[in-house]
């Protein structure tokens, strides 16, 4: 219900309604530009007009209204000039939200109605009847926009500056003690004081500046948030001048940083304001990397803003951007355990590695739990994160907590990792057993709904939902779900009870994402999340025992190590498909046989010609690795047995990256029966083999009826041997060539293949670099379609070959993108140094990731100088990709060859796997 108004307020009397029917007279549709309602709308199954307006005013009719306008006469007030007829919608948002509707801006919707009307003469006719319609409307709307009002979201404008500063304090205080839940209630507040009182400025980022704190989990970068952030709300205590700081976790910013700071403000940021955006680690990679591009923006639009951000090592950043978090000194968290005891710690905890605990706050905090609780120090980091959410309950609440909550703590880490942020309390039961998990003090409810107090617990909780299998391990490594995951799966794995049960998440992981696997054994160990050491290299790989087998056992234990390598290296290669068959020697599409042989710690492993079964023998004596070629062994290699807990699992990638290797230095892995690059590996391999000198330049087209003669005699020999080569003009081709070529074959429809490019179109006599036999019209046109081809050609390469790896770990993250560019042709006459090809890429976040670009290329000769690179308009970009991948590319210009597209699509893609870890380095590709 409307609140009645004050008696002493001034109010005008209402239009008459000859004034409505002149309103509508000259007019027809709402006021607003953008809309194009009608003021009356016609009911399609009867007929019959129904008004579909009402009137608002420019200047409200009654004091404290919306644009009231003192000194204003009551006919000024219900004249034409102050009225405006708009649709229901619209009439009554101008009125609940006036801030964002002036009345110089109504009076420009009004004009432009008008000269409308003047325009198209298009107007409602109104009756006597339908204009005291409109009057009852009118006065109806008038005293409700109080109830609307109070009835629209609350806008934080709206709150007195005294209130909204001892909201944020409570807010951010509020905060920092569900941090600290890991500390006795009684010491909670007097530990705030103690770390509100540490000496040192706060982190430094002025007005225009954009920083981010950069640290492991525990270090610390949040806590030197809060005392920014801070420092930031005392400043709006002492000054009327400067905003109220805005405190954001990363996922409240989901919809955009600028209109979440605009939300929490209620307005446009116009003064001195500080912003912290908290925990990008918890948001997958494409958002935390969107969120640091607006951050960046947002300081440029608005320069008295500072943006501070926390973030984990990882994010692509420019150097002047990172404030790197050091460990704390050792007093400091000596000192922080100290207060959070409320005594002296014992004398005999100190060591080497507790000291290293009180270096970050989550740990020295964590120990300062277990002393409490009466258990002693010597605990590695993770055994001491992985004990934590028991000792918060057991201070919080006397009794263990049942198994049920502790299932609830799972259920609610996978829903909050799958939406990426806190979830509505009703999705974990009724109010009951809400408060059953924020009783543990691990568990928040705030607005309706729940999250962890520390990102570790939900990390901690995701990892027990794996190993309980209440989330499969293939799921949580899935394209989309792997970058909020990553951290609960490498818990997960490092955190095994088991042996046997590590190695088996390990192999899923491998077969569901080798990237994924690839980098949680990075994470755990560049993170010293190991509990201790379970293999050395003197240590039996096959019972984790120091007795080495008997000589006499020597075969059995060369088989058994063979099939730990073999599972470790199968896993990998199934993850990999369709691509496995690439990557390794296969038959029949069975991986070849291994002969194996344990010698001490060394380890000789050799494969086989022409057998695939039995998967594995032992192989006989032998003194040199060379002899094994007359048994029929192909390759061979000796090497140290690869010990330690992940020992099987890194040699498996360092050979499966051989393989990759060659892979993609030959261009031989899977395409589509569609992409560009199958067209270009076709015409390669069908002039090989109809030609006496490898890859011939000139050719226009080749007869079907020819290179299928020539196809069908290179199967004889492919089918009559293990492995057949054939060797022209440097050139070389394999059976697996020969044997897709004729597959390519079996599907295609014609007589003739045709050359997929132009030939060039320059008179003779040639030039030094074929390139150059282009015109620059031809050159720029066929360029430009080969760098489209390229692009489509590199994304057909991740979908079909890496689709588990995927954008959740960096490949294609540069695209969506246009390109624009620069042929550099050299002056007629100097041949010196060929074409070059020099271009950016700009993003274009607006476009689907599967779209071509679009290209923009011109030619520029240089006589002289030879440019090193060029950008056709404007600064040189800044990289925003995840993997630093660079956003201008120099080349010679991709004419005249087999491959052109091919070469930049394997260049791409290279770059990408080194960036991942899967390539030891790029690779360039030329004819």
């Amino acid at each position: 219900m409307a609140k009645k108004k004050p008696s002493n307020l001034a109010e005008h009397p209402p239009p008459t309604p000859a004034t409505f029917k002149q309103l509508y007279g000259t007019a027809f549709r709402c006021a607003k530009p953008d809309c194009r309602e009608p003021l009356y709308r016609v009911n399609s199954d009867t007929g019959e007009t129904i008004l579909n307006s009402n009137v608002a005013h420019i200047h409200a009719r009654s004091e404290g209204g919306p644009r009231w306008k003192p000194g204003m006469t009551a006919e000024e007030n219900r004249h034409f000039d102050n009225l405006l007829p708009m649709c229901e919608a619209h009439a009554r948002e101008i009125d609940v939200t006036p801030d964002h509707y002036s009345s110089p801006l109504l009076r420009e919707w009004k004009q432009a109605q008008s000269a409308e009307f003047a325009r198209c003469q298009k107007g409602w006719d109104l009756s006597d009847e339908q204009a005291e319609e409109i009057a009852s409307v009118i006065s109806v709307v008038h005293d409700a926009v109080a109830a609307i009002k109070s009835a629209m979201p609350f806008s934080p404008q709206q709150r007195p500056r005294a209130d909204a500063l001892a909201l944020a304090g409570r807010r951010v205080r509020a905060a920092r003690s569900t941090r600290l839940n890991a500390v006795a209630p009684g010491r909670i507040e007097e530990l705030l004081r103690k770390m509100g009182a540490e000496p040192g400025l706060p982190v430094s980022a002025r007005a225009g500046q954009f920083r981010v704190l950069v640290a492991p989990m525990g270090a610390g970068k949040t806590e030197e948030a809060w005392r920014w952030f801070e420092a930031g709300l005392q400043q709006a205590y002492d000054d009327d001048a400067v905003d109220i700081p805005v405190w954001l976790e990363a996922y409240e910013a989901a919809g955009g940083l600028e209109d979440a700071v605009r939300a929490r403000l209620g307005k446009d940021p116009q003064s001195r304001c500080r912003v912290v955006v908290n925990d990008l680690d918890r948001v997958d990679p494409p958002l935390a990397r969107r969120l640091v591009s607006q951050a960046r923006q947002l300081v440029e639009v608005w320069p008295h803003l500072a943006v501070v951000a926390t973030a984990q090592p990882g994010l692509d950043l420019a150097s002047a951007e990172v404030i790197e978090i050091e460990p704390w000194p050792t007093r400091r968290g000596v000192e922080l355990v100290r207060v959070a005891l409320g005594s002296e710690p014992p004398r005999q905890v100190w060591s080497p590695e507790t000291t290293e605990l009180v270096q970050r706050p989550l740990t020295a905090l964590a120990l300062a739990a277990r002393l409490a609780a009466g258990r002693d120090a010597d605990v590695s980091r993770l055994q001491l994160l992985q004990d934590l959410p028991q000792t918060i309950i057991a201070n919080r609440r006397p009794a263990a907590a049942s198994p049920k909550v502790w299932d609830a703590l799972a259920r609610l880490a996978i829903l909050i990792l799958q939406a990426r942020g806190p979830v509505r309390a009703g999705a974990l039961g009724n109010q009951a057993d809400v408060w059953q998990l924020t009783d543990t003090g691990l568990v928040v409810e705030r607005d309706g709904r729940l999250s962890f107090a520390l990102p570790v617990f939900e990390q901690h909780f995701g990892a027990q939902a794996i190993a309980t299998e209440a989330f499969a391990i293939e799921l949580a490594a899935g394209r989309s779900s792997f970058p909020v995951w990553r951290y609960a799966i490498a818990s997960a794995i490092a955190t095994s009870s088991r042996e046997s049960g590590r190695e088996m998440l390990l192999c899923r992981l491998a077969q569901a994402n080798p990237a994924a696997l690839s980098w949680a054994i990075n994470e755990i160990e560049s993170r010293d999340m190991r509990t201790g050491t379970r293999m050395g290299n003197n240590v039996d790989p096959i019972n984790d025992s120091t007795v080495l087998p008997c000589p006499g056992e020597r075969a059995g234990a060369s088989i058994a190590v063979g099939v730990q390598l073999r599972e470790a290296y199968t896993a990998l290669l199934n993850g990999f498909d369709p691509s496995a068959t690439a990557l390794a020697n296969h038959r029949d599409g069975e991986l070849m046989q291994w002969g194996v042989d344990l010698k001490g710690d060394w380890m000789t492993l050799a494969e086989h010609r022409e057998l695939t079964a039995p998967p594995l023998v032992a192989l006989s004596d032998f003194d040199q690795l060379r002899d094994l070629r007359a048994s029929g062994w192909r390759s061979s290699t000796a090497f140290l047995y690869p010990s330690g807990e992940f020992g099987r699992w890194r040699w498996a990638r360092a050979r499966i990256q051989k393989g990759l290797e060659r892979a993609v230095r030959r261009r031989v892995l899977a395409t589509s029966a569609d992409s560009p690059l199958t067209s270009e590996r076709m015409w390669a391999l069908s002039c090989f083999v109809t030609s006496t000198s490898g890859l011939e330049i000139g050719r226009e087209s080749i007869s079907i009826d020819e290179l299928r003669k020539s196809v069908a005699y290179m199967m004889e020999s492919v089918r009559n041997s293990v492995s057949s080569t054939w060797q022209k003009g440097g050139h070389m081709v394999n059976s697996a060539d020969v044997i897709w070529l004729d597959a390519q074959f079996a599907r295609f429809e014609g007589t003739v293949l045709k050359r997929p490019w132009p030939s060039p179109d320059q008179p003779m006599p040639r030039h030094q670099w074929r390139s150059q036999d282009y015109s620059p019209k031809l050159a720029e046109e066929l360029t430009a379609r080969i760098l489209v081809d390229a692009v489509a050609g590199y994304l057909d390469l991740v979908q079909t070959n890496f689709s588990a790896f995927g954008s959740a770990l960096g490949l294609y993250s540069i695209l969506p993108a246009d390109i624009r560019g620069t042929i550099t042709q050299p002056p007629e006459g100097e041949h010196g140094y060929p074409s070059s090809l020099n271009f950016s890429w700009y993003p274009n976040p607006n476009k689907s990731p599967i779209a071509a670009p679009e290209v923009e290329l011109r030619t520029e000769t240089h006589p002289g100088q030879w440019p090193i690179w060029h950008v056709p308009s404007g600064a040189r970009p800044e990289s925003r990709t995840a993997y630093h991948l660079p956003m201008l590319e120099d080349d010679v210009l991709p004419l005249g060859g087999h491959h052109p597209a091919s070469n930049l699509a394997y260049k791409w893609l290279a770059r990408d796997l080194h960036a991942l870890g899967w390539l030891e380095q790029p690779i360039t590709f030329h004819e």
